[in-house]
């Protein structure tokens, strides 16, 4: 008497795998613009202010290769059936098709796919001869990574098992070549909330209650296709004390002041309060003024405050302020 035993389900194709990058940003903290700059798409594009940690963010097209992990034992390569990877809506630019069992690796452009074998070989409740497996991966060089410049794009799988089509998750690169940024003017400092001022020999002091105001600064070269994220971030620029003219303590009363991005671009440069792409890119932008706040204790002091600014490549140099802040906010003789 023969048992009859029922066909086992095939293999897991890509459609049920997760394609996902080994090779993560190197950079700082990159978010997606608003208004960024995407090639076709046959995936969702991610929206704006996404965090680029969890995709691929690379600022220049020629950065050394990017890779996936190896997505393993994928059903089925059958002879006939194939798999190819897709680059940006529909567009196929590497085919391996298979030709039945070899465990021989197969390259083909950014494709490769090795261990091509019985599914029995890494799970014995398959008969033997009955569904073969592969894995698969891809490497990225900088010829692939060069197709769209300042641009996203998409990556991903799909293969053919006895005639039906599967499609693996899709994987975004943003390639940028956005320069570092740095700061072009200084701006000046002047009064804004003046407080409670205080009077010692003719010279206007503030006191803890105080706040100046920071006008005419320029920066380049601060946001590419990203921005040194996420929007609500509070440290974008950098107010901190430098050096005291004369006298002790730091008006600022902590290390640093930051300020973030809704208080030093236009709103014309927010998008949905992200960051649009390309601010100052290679040219000087014109921050917005914005507040800082005295809070300083015992301080006695005529002080030099500096100023830098983020971006998701690098962090500019300080560039100190021309004017200085007086300060007294420790016990106090005088005219007020």
């Amino acid at each position: 008497m023969f048992e009859m035993k029922a066909v086992p389900p095939r293999p897991a194709g890509l459609d049920t795998r997760q394609l996902q990058w080994s090779t993560r940003t190197q950079y700082r903290d990159p978010h997606l613009c608003g208004n960024y700059t995407q090639g076709p798409l046959r995936a969702s594009a991610p929206a704006p202010g996404t965090d680029l940690e969890n995709n691929l963010y690379l600022y220049k097209p020629t950065e050394p290769a990017a890779s996936t992990d190896v997505i393993q034992n994928v059903g089925t390569s059958n002879p006939g059936d194939f798999v190819q990877l897709g680059h940006s809506s529909t567009q196929l630019v590497n085919n391996i098709t298979f030709v039945g069992d070899n465990t021989d690796a197969k390259s083909n452009g950014a494709l490769t796919v090795s261990a091509v074998r019985d599914a029995n070989a890494f799970n014995n409740t398959y008969p033997t001869r009955f569904y073969n497996v592969f894995h698969v991966g891809v490497e990225l060089g900088s010829s692939q990574m060069g197709i769209y410049s300042n641009t996203l794009s998409e990556w991903f799988l799909k293969n053919t098992a006895d005639g039906v089509e599967k499609y693996s998750n899709s994987v975004f690169i943003v390639t940028d070549d956005l320069a570092n940024c740095s700061i072009v003017d200084t701006g000046i400092i002047q009064e804004g909330n003046p407080g409670n001022l205080r009077y010692a020999s003719g010279i206007r002091y503030y006191n803890t209650d105080g706040t100046i105001e920071v006008l005419n600064g320029t920066a380049e070269n601060i946001t590419g296709q990203a921005f040194y994220g996420p929007a609500d971030r509070d440290d974008v620029v950098q107010v901190t004390y430098n050096t005291a003219v004369d006298g002790t303590g730091n008006p600022l009363g902590s290390t640093t002041k930051g300020v973030g991005w809704s208080s030093i671009l236009q709103p014309t440069e927010l998008d949905n309060g992200v960051p649009v792409a390309d601010i100052g890119r290679d040219s000087k932008y014109s921050l917005k003024g914005y507040a800082i706040s005295l809070t300083g204790s015992n301080v006695k002091s005529r002080a030099q405050l500096k100023w830098r600014i983020n971006s998701p490549i690098n962090v500019s140099t300080y560039k100190t302020f021309p004017q200085t802040v007086n300060m007294w906010s420790g016990s106090y003789q005088g005219v007020n």
